[in-house]
């Protein structure tokens, strides 16, 4: 252990400061028992230990543990370029997550790719938030539902939303609704996503942008 020091030592008195690679290793300390934190002289254990080792617990520790927030924006539909609904056809909301904002680098609540909302553990606990614009040229008889939607079963009927159109035809609305949410097995496994239905009539969305929180982590 002291030669390692020493040699440390003499590298920084020669500036001789490198670029870490992946195989490189360093020294890690850990007590022989927990009652060794309690004495003047505990007994340690040393090791080495690659980077490409301690960055990866580094890694996975951070994502599956704790908590954050992350925010996807849609950035092909938007008002030159505005997302159809036909009357009656339910499908899913795109969101290519084009501008992605997060509290943290390996946060990954939603997948722009596969219209996947996603969860780390089974039993951690969300909030999202779901905005877009919207309008529909015969406002009196059209509205839109949107509805959670989970894979292989997964309860998530209930996590609904409706909207209207008060301003009346082809005016420019704006949706904004938070929902709360808890993942199972199936939800970590498959993920889930949402579908928009317009009923009554034809209508349009566009900028749409999903706020995701974790809330609880159950690891």
């Amino acid at each position: 252990m002291s030669t390692i020091l020493q040699d440390m030592m003499g590298m920084l008195r020669r500036k001789q400061i490198k670029q870490p690679k992946s195989d490189d290793v360093v020294t890690i300390a850990r007590y022989e028992s927990p009652q060794e934190r309690l004495k003047p002289q505990p007994k340690v254990q040393t090791e080495l230990v690659s980077l490409s080792s301690l960055k990866s617990f580094i890694n996975s520790g951070s994502k599956a543990n704790g908590q954050g927030w992350a925010r996807y924006d849609d950035t092909e539909w938007i008002e030159s370029k505005k997302f159809p609904l036909l009357d009656g056809a339910s499908v899913e909301i795109p969101n290519n997550a084009g501008a992605i904002y997060t509290s943290g680098s390996n946060i990954e609540y939603y997948n722009g790719t596969s219209n996947r909302v996603l969860a780390d553990n089974a039993n951690d606990v969300y909030i999202m938030t779901v905005v877009f614009k919207y309008q529909a040229p015969n406002a009196n008889q059209t509205h839109l539902d949107i509805a959670f939607e989970g894979v292989n079963g997964t309860p998530y009927d209930r996590i609904t939303g409706e909207a209207i159109f008060p301003k009346g035809n082809d005016a420019v609305h704006n949706f904004h609704q938070v929902f709360q949410y808890y993942a199972d097995s199936s939800f970590v496994e498959n993920g889930s996503f949402w579908q928009i239905t317009s009923n009554g009539g034809d209508a349009l969305i566009w900028d749409i942008i999903y706020f995701i929180q974790k809330t609880y982590n159950a690891k």
